[in-house]
């Protein structure tokens, strides 16, 4: 019977499991063997049933009308449908991936990212949200039941081996990496990499460092992220977090609070390839070309974003070599907006704003300096740079959209779990941003539009089945523009 069953049904054989089939369904059960004196053989035992096997995995038995606050005959009849089953359409991959790095558990990671990416909930309330959704039939007998949420929580925080080649497997292949941290604010006690620190918004709540990488492209996404102490810069933190990536053949691009020497010299220690701003204080450019106030000394322009920039590239560095560049580049508009600036607070009074300060800083306003070692056009190294403006929309997405700009997390191993599935999260919303993008309603729908109208979308049970709910054409509009249909 065994060589009629699929491969997918045979890699579950093992010894002390049994598979039994009914109707092309195959169930897995516990097996055992006794000794049988009168006949003096094995007899095999059938014991626990572990549930259904399937193409995507072993769907466990059902308990969900057994667990806790959920009595049999206070089953829910009304499921969210819409959002969990367009969050599962635009991620097929990350559930495979996850299948291959988290073999016992993906399925409880992929449902409580999800659960999380539509609620923005805590995890004591997940239980009463995973009963009430159609998820709780796709991937049934999952217990997200508060003490059980701290087991998973700690489980997956072990498992950072896994985690990292996740993440390997996912930004596989992108030759540009864009590097910046952000800080969030940790209220538990216990935890060694939460310190008191001055962060972005000059509170000296206790903190903990998350340095991010992102993945260059038309369709930016974070990539690989690590947390790191507190009381520990991002920039002290970069070269182990690039080790741990693997990165070789890819172009780093950092914010200007890394373009110090030491960073540099890593980079170069390396050999890596980047593309990092200077500060506008910096002796490495030349000033010349921008005191001359002739744009004919400079190398070329361009238009970005419909603005005029111009740029001059630093004599001395051979083409094709690899040798280090530095190019400037004056955004014209930029430059009037910040000389506005500049005298609106001299006029105010403001401190540390004066008309020789005014002058002193003339030739900055407007100005990016840009220290690089990648082969390729004035304008190329520009737009590369500009891609980190997907860095500030995944750290506001992280904090303002999913609402985890705080933890509450007990110690540093559920921390890293709590981390992962925020950047599963972070994922899943990258992709409703990219679809929106690519429909031309980016300008009409945030990522939260889409799940609020997609979660109008239900399974209600009718005679023993489950029916979809009438939903508004409106909704139905957006479905079809979004490809979900």
């Amino acid at each position: 019977m065994s060589t009629k069953m699929p491969e997918w049904v045979l890699s579950y054989k093992d010894k002390g499991l049994e598979i039994k089939s009914n109707n092309n369904n195959y169930y897995l059960y516990k097996r055992s063997t006794v000794y049988n004196k009168e006949t003096g053989m094995a007899k095999k035992i059938s014991g626990e049933y572990l549930g259904k096997i399937t193409q995507d995995g072993l769907a466990p038995p059902k308990k969900r009308a057994t667990e806790p606050g959920i009595k049999p005959e206070h089953k829910p009849t009304l499921l969210e449908y819409g959002s969990s089953k367009y969050l599962r359409d635009i991620s097929t991959d990350i559930a495979s991936l996850l299948k291959t790095h988290f073999q016992d558990f993906w399925q409880m990671i992929y449902v409580v990212a999800i659960l999380r990416t539509i609620h923005k909930i805590p995890f004591k309330r997940l239980q009463d949200h995973y009963a009430r959704s159609y998820l709780s039939e796709i991937y049934p007998g999952l217990d997200a039941s508060g003490k059980s949420m701290t087991k998973f929580l700690n489980m997956l925080g072990n498992s950072r081996g896994q985690i990292s080649s996740f993440m390997k497997a996912c930004f596989n292949g992108n030759r540009y990496m864009l590097f910046d941290g952000t800080t969030i604010a940790s209220f538990s006690d216990g935890m060694d990499c939460s310190h008191v620190g001055l962060n972005k918004n000059g509170s000296f709540d206790p903190q903990f460092g998350l340095l991010y990488a992102f993945s260059y492209g038309d369709n930016p996404a974070p990539a690989y992220y690590r947390v790191i102490p507190g009381n520990i810069k991002d920039t002290t933190a970069f070269k182990l977090t690039v080790e741990e990536m693997g990165i070789r053949d890819t172009v780093v691009v950092a914010d200007k609070a890394f373009g110090i020497s030491k960073n540099f010299a890593a980079l170069h220690s390396m050999k890596l390839k980047y593309v990092v701003p200077l500060k506008r204080n910096s002796t490495k450019y030349d000033r010349q070309v921008l005191k001359s106030g002739n744009k004919a000394d400079f190398g070329g322009s361009f238009l970005f974003n419909n603005r005029p920039v111009w740029y001059h590239e630093k004599p001395g560095r051979q083409p094709g070599n690899g040798g280090i560049r530095i190019i400037t580049y004056l955004d014209s508009e930029l430059q009037y907006r910040e000389e506005r600036d500049y005298m609106r607070r001299i006029e105010q009074k403001s401190k540390g704003y004066s008309h020789s300060g005014l002058l002193k800083k003339q030739y900055e306003f407007g100005v990016l300096i840009l220290q690089c070692n990648i082969d390729g056009s004035e304008r190329e190294v520009y737009e590369v740079y500009k891609q980190r403006a997907a860095i500030e929309q995944s750290f506001d997405c992280l904090k303002n959209v999913l609402d985890q700009d705080c933890s509450y997390m007990h110690d540093d191993i559920s921390l890293e779990g709590w981390c992962f599935l925020n950047h599963l999260s972070l994922l899943l919303c990258y992709r409703i941003y990219s679809a929106l993008k690519n429909a031309k309603l980016i300008k009409k729908y945030s990522v939260n539009d889409v799940l609020d109208m997609f979660s109008a979308s239900h399974k209600i049970l009718i005679n023993n089945q489950w029916v979809d709910n009438e939903i508004s054409s409106k909704t139905i509009i957006l479905m079809n523009s979004l490809g979900f249909i």
